[in-house]
Parts: structure tokens; C-alpha cells; sequence
């Protein structure tokens, strides 16, 4: 049995799990700054679970999904907003389809001034991250403070 959001090891990569659909499977790459979410077939995934050729895999994100930001910080505002700002994108049941998700992206871009770099950096690190609003949480700790 698979589940939106297991983390899957394939060919020394590790791929996350977004939606799980009737015959196909949406799941992103973790270890690629630039990945795409990707639609793989159900049979082949399973069929690499049952022969060994993927494995499940510990979440390297997992904590982001416990971290509380004190209210109101910087932190927090800078989540929410990131999150409102990508949310057509990501709660669109047809994100995975390159040609929905261009079109979702440029609306974005037009309301809100903002590049088609910063909507996809910010998408992929929802979906990489574990698909929580935590996940947009901003990386103080690289920034050399």
C-alpha cells in the first residue's frame, strides 16, 4: 500500500509521494534542485517494492512538520504568505500536468508580480519538503547568521 507523502528510495535517489492516483502514482525527486513532480506508473512502483528495487525510505524532512514558529515572527509571516502565494498551484487537482500547471502559474505571476523562479522554488520545496505550510518555512539556519 502506498501514501501520499511516503518517501520511496529509487536508484540512489529519493522520491517523495504527492497524489496517488487510479493507475499512476505523482512523485517528486528530493535530491534535485529542479525536479518536476513526475507520473509513474502504480504497477511499476509496486512491482519495485515487491522485488527490491525501490524501498521505503526515512522522511528527511520530517521535522520540519513539528517546528512552531513563535506568532507573528518573521518566520510565521514569511510561511503564510509564501503559502497563499502558491496555494492555487498546489491544491489544483491537475498540478502534475505541465500544461495545467504553466497556465496556474502565469495567473500567479500576473496578480501577484512575482517570477515563474520564485513560484516553482517555492512549490518545489512544498512538495520535496512534505507538503506542509512548514515546509515553506524560511532556512535561517543557512543563512550565516
Amino acid at each position: 500500500m502506498l501514501k501520499i507523502n511516503e518517501v520511496l528510495s529509487f536508484e540512489s535517489s529519493l522520491f517523495r509521494i504527492l497524489t496517488i492516483l487510479p493507475d499512476s502514482v505523482i512523485w517528486i525527486n528530493l535530491d534535485l534542485e529542479n525536479a518536476f513532480p513526475i507520473e509513474v506508473s502504480r504497477t511499476e512502483i509496486l512491482k519495485g517494492l515487491e522485488d527490491g528495487n525501490i524501498k521505503r525510505a526515512i522522511d528527511p524532512h520530517e521535522p520540519l512538520a513539528f517546528i512552531q514558529p513563535k506568532k507573528e515572527s518573521i518566520q510565521e509571516i514569511k510561511r503564510d504568505q509564501n503559502y497563499a502565494l502558491i496555494y492555487p498551484l498546489i491544491s489544483h487537482e491537475l498540478f502534475y500536468i505541465p500544461a495545467q500547471r504553466g497556465k496556474i502559474i502565469r495567473e500567479i505571476m500576473d496578480k501577484h508580480d512575482v517570477t515563474k523562479q520564485t513560484i516553482y522554488r517555492l512549490a518545489r520545496r512544498y512538495w520535496q519538503r512534505g507538503q506542509t505550510p512548514n515546509a515553506l518555512l524560511p532556512d535561517y539556519k543557512n543563512s550565516g547568521a
